[in-house]
């Protein structure tokens, strides 16, 4: 199966090389969408940060917890603040069940450090330079941390088998760039920032993660998901689903 990824990724990377000296984006789309491993590659487990960084970080996020919304100007739960106050909760609910060993403060800690956008945009970042940066592209991201064209991070909080589980989908939004096309490689990213650039390819790049507290077991890994249009839909064409951690 390792191989058999591999030798799929090279052979990507090969056609997106040759059709992006020639100009081809048509070409380049169609590589990008008919390469199936791109919706499921590995990663590492997420290494949670300092707590207190996160809380400030998520504190300003959209959330959609166990399906229900917390975003900012809503008129019932206002965001991220909101959020944080439900999560805890929900954790100690959980963790006061019936032969649950979990310890509501370290569930708590755990699942807000996950959440922290900015390492699940850095390893996305990284990991997606890796398969697709080339001597003919530039892989940037699309957006600033406080940027509205990001969707919701979406956070699911269970028990189950006597064990409390977390599940996340983060989604971070890149751009490839034709070299070739570029003139001021220092304004870029004043240029993304501002709305004024238009990348040649867009990407979407979600990080799934599922965590069992009780044990530490985790599963994570990066979808990568082409818009079918200019406009951003994140929920069309979800990933497969991991396989069973328990």
């Amino acid at each position: 199966m390792a191989l058999d990824i591999s030798a799929s990724l090279v052979k990507l990377q090969s056609a997106i090389s040759r059709s992006t000296r020639e100009n081809d984006r048509k070409q380049v789309l169609k590589s990008l969408r008919n390469t199936r491993c791109l919706l499921y590659v590995p990663l590492d487990p997420s290494q949670p940060g300092e707590i207190s960084a996160a809380i400030s970080e998520v504190a300003k996020e959209p959330i959609i917890l166990n399906g229900v919304p917390f975003l900012r100007g809503a008129a019932r739960y206002g965001g991220g603040e909101d959020f944080l106050l439900m999560l805890r909760e929900v954790v100690d609910t959980l963790c006061k069940g019936e032969g649950m060993l979990c310890h509501p403060r370290a569930v708590y800690d755990g699942i807000v450090t996950r959440m922290a956008r900015t390492a699940s945009a850095a390893d996305s970042y990284f990991k997606l330079n890796s398969l697709l940066g080339s001597p003919d592209l530039m892989l940037m991201p699309a957006q600033n941390a406080s940027s509205k064209i990001l969707p919701p991070i979406e956070v699911e909080v269970f028990a189950s088998a006597g064990c409390v589980h977390a599940s996340f989908s983060t989604a971070n939004v890149y751009g490839l760039y034709r070299k070739a096309d570029l003139k001021d490689f220092a304004g870029l990213q004043a240029d993304i920032n501002a709305g004024t650039s238009k990348p040649w390819i867009s990407i979407n790049a979600v990080v799934e993660e599922r965590v069992n507290f009780e044990n530490g077991e985790c599963v994570r890994h990066l979808s990568v998901k082409i818009p079918e249009t200019d406009k951003y839909d994140i929920r069309s064409k979800r990933p497969p689903k991991n396989p069973a951690l328990y």
